[in-house]
């Protein structure tokens, strides 16, 4: 029994590109990855994104982090699904999300670099 599957090069294979292709041989003009990363920043940064009340106020140094912290708790829960809930449903709700940023090593991470980039 013949099989139709043939090996590289062969009939349905695949060839391979010389290695001297024209973006290679005469140097390409696209930009570097690093390059490309760089102006996308550039044009990131020059974008006049509405900054968020509470990472202004921490940049201002008018809170702390501490003060972020307990100010994106309580947006979640003012924003959130909370509404429905009893003043001891959001207060146990309050506490859940503080010992959560508190245990939780991603979230601990998390706190703990905002805290360092403001020391």
């Amino acid at each position: 029994m013949t099989s139709s599957v043939k090996g590289p090069g062969g009939p349905g294979g695949i060839v391979q590109p010389p290695i001297d292709t024209p973006d290679r041989a005469q140097g390409s003009t696209k930009s570097s990855f690093r390059e490309a990363l760089s102006e996308a920043r550039a044009s990131a940064a020059g974008a006049a994104a509405p900054m968020d009340p509470v990472a202004r106020a921490l940049a201002d140094g008018t809170i702390d982090p501490a003060g972020a912290v307990n100010a994106l708790v309580e947006r979640a829960i003012e924003n959130g699904r909370a509404q429905g809930l009893t003043p001891a449903g959001i207060e146990a709700l309050r506490a859940h999300l503080l010992t959560a940023l508190e245990n939780d090593p991603a979230l601990a991470a998390l706190v703990r670099d905002l805290e360092s980039s403001k020391a």
